[in-house]
């Protein structure tokens, strides 16, 4: 019996969860900002590999356990290689939250993700720099246009790290829409 693919909806459903982006968003605190980012950055990333990781090599290729190795996955079935880059900084930041009570998001940090993000038009050229990005908080500020640079580097990496994600999802997306069409032979 063979396993029935999800729906487009159900598919997008669970890599968007938009309760956590709002939480991310919503949250004063970097530590929640970054979790909660990362979450929804890994769960791009695992569905990626999940629809690499099917057919007949399935029973060769073993599911991987950790960030890095789903990771090193991707990159080896082809993911860009400047969103890979992205997800390993963001990977770095989430683990120093992980492992460092007082961990911070830091200016280095900061200015390594904006070139990396920024880098992104390599694979976009439409795809906007992130000094002329904005984000509206509409529970605990409404009405104001934050800008990138303009208030916290949380606010930077929630700018940063929702920009990546908008990009890297509609290539997986796009990459995998064979899996949302119908095959009624099969």
């Amino acid at each position: 019996m063979s396993k029935k693919s999800p729906s487009f909806e159900e598919v997008i459903q669970s890599l968007m969860d938009a309760s956590v982006f709002i939480a991310a968003a919503e949250t004063e605190d970097e530590i929640g900002c970054v979790l909660r980012m990362h979450l929804l950055i890994e769960r791009l990333l695992t569905f990626y590999v999940e629809t690499k990781i099917d057919g007949p090599i399935a029973d060769y290729v073993a599911k991987p356990k950790t960030f890095a190795a789903t990771l090193s996955l991707a990159v080896v079935f082809g993911y860009p290689l400047p969103l890979a880059a992205v997800m390993k900084k963001v990977n770095r930041i989430r683990n120093e939250f992980a492992h460092n009570a007082n961990a911070s998001l830091t200016e280095p940090d900061m200015k390594e993700l904006e070139r990396l993000v920024d880098n992104l038009t390599a694979i976009d050229s439409s795809f906007a720099p992130l000094k002329r990005r904005y984000i509206e908080l509409p529970k605990t500020r409404p009405g104001e246009k934050i800008g990138y640079l303009s208030d916290s580097r949380r606010v930077d990496f929630l700018i940063a790290t929702t920009a990546f994600w908008g990009l890297a999802a509609t290539a997986v997306l796009s990459e995998s829409a064979h899996l949302f069409t119908s095959n009624p032979g099969k």
